[in-house]
């Protein structure tokens, strides 16, 4: 399994073309931006920019756009920043300076992922380790019968975090977001879905492929035996029919 946890030494890990996982460290607190180092900079797209070119791009968080700046700071190695401002460093700084800041040794430091849409934008979302392995809680395989032992894949708090990491923070089958609806209080609580059975408890799922995100209720009806893109549709549907309502006293009667 690939780690979990990264520290500042390792920066970056990148899982596609698409997503690209970055340690929150305490430089990117002080000067508001993050460096992009050789094994990312296709990833943010520095290989075509001029020597004192500074381009503008928006992360993209809980629905909201925020200007940055990336650039080049050694045009000879190829490597860069990316500098954002004040409205998206009052959220970020909000949202992760406690873990630096509140005497703790703990290496288990938030995980700031990047999904790529194009080149100028990005969408990201904060996978709260800490959160994640508070809650929890630790399964004994020699208390579960054959056909539960995909409760320790589930309920594996290493596992959660590469399914996030794969796959963002909010439901993959409503969308629905814990950090976003319920603050701090909602931190580390997104389930993750087996999607697949597993043959023998030994069996090490791929987290792209067999792993989903989602919410307790949406959990709770795939275990009934609702399948993945079933319950999908039904989601839709039901949005679908909540926008076609009248608000009421709107008929003629």
């Amino acid at each position: 399994m690939p780690e979990f946890i990264k520290s500042e030494n390792t920066s970056w890990e990148v899982l596609s073309d698409r997503v690209a996982i970055k340690a929150t460290d305490l430089s990117s607190l002080k000067y508001n931006e993050i460096r992009i180092t050789n094994e990312v900079k296709d990833f943010f797209s520095l290989e075509h920019m001029a020597r004192h070119e500074r381009r503008e791009v928006f992360l993209h968080f809980q629905g909201t756009p925020y200007p940055c700046a990336v650039y080049l700071d050694s045009f000879e190695k190829g490597r860069g920043k990316m500098r954002w401002g004040k409205k998206f460093r009052s959220v970020f700084s909000g949202m992760v300076s406690g873990y630096f800041f509140d005497g703790s040794d703990s290496p288990s430091v938030p995980l700031l992922r990047f999904y790529k849409w194009d080149a100028l934008n990005y969408e990201i979302s904060l996978i709260f380790v800490r959160e994640i392995i508070d809650h929890t809680v630790e399964v004994d395989d020699r208390t579960l019968a054959p056909w539960e032992h995909y409760r320790l894949i589930e309920e594996n708090f290493m596992w959660r975090i590469e399914a996030m990491k794969h796959h963002g923070t909010a439901c993959a089958i409503c969308g629905f977001d814990y950090s976003k609806t319920y603050g701090d209080a909602g931190k580390g609580r997104m389930k993750i879905h087996l999607k697949r059975a597993m043959s023998d408890k030994d069996f090490l799922p791929d987290p792209e492929k067999d792993l989903l995100p989602v919410c307790a209720n949406c959990h709770e009806l795939l275990h009934e035996g609702l399948e993945e893109q079933e319950l999908r549709s039904i989601v839709q549907m039901h949005r679908e029919m909540q926008k076609g309502r009248m608000p009421r006293g709107s008929r003629n009667d």
